[in-house]
């Protein structure tokens, strides 16, 4: 009798430790830069200046600094997860990032599957992207 009981508390673990595991957000190996480029909708850099929340989803509103690829100068706005199994990406208010966004219902949305990184850590993919489409800062 109480093998049968540390087999079903073992084989309840398992089950739980399982079912943690496959929440986890999993992704698979990021594309070089230019690779990235051509097979996402927008690539550009934008200051986060709000964030709000949809529909478990967020709404982040941002400017465009430079656009290589699908983004015009002004504000736009991109959608992604709340983060842990949804993939989503955690920006930060007032911070500038490098983005690349797929389209999902007309919208862009990015996650932490992308190359989408802070600009400050984006040195080779800004090098490897070169001179962007648009420079928002001369507008």
């Amino acid at each position: 009798m109480n093998r049968n009981i540390t087999l079903s508390i073992t084989l309840a673990l398992s089950v739980l430790w399982g079912a943690d595991a496959a929440l986890a957000c999993s992704c698979a190996p990021l594309p070089e830069p230019q690779q990235a480029k051509d097979q996402a909708a927008a690539v550009f850099t934008g200051t986060v200046l709000g964030i709000t929340q949809e529909d478990n989803r967020r709404l982040v509103r941002l400017r465009v600094e430079e656009s290589w690829k699908g983004a015009k100068c002004g504000e736009v706005t991109v959608t992604t997860g709340l983060g842990d199994a949804d993939c989503g990406y955690a920006f930060q208010e007032g911070q500038t990032y490098l983005i690349y966004a797929d389209k999902d219902r007309g919208k862009l949305t990015t996650n932490i599957c992308s190359r989408t990184r802070p600009a400050a850590e984006a040195g080779d993919d800004l090098t490897a992207l070169g001179t962007p489409a648009a420079d928002c800062s001369e507008k």
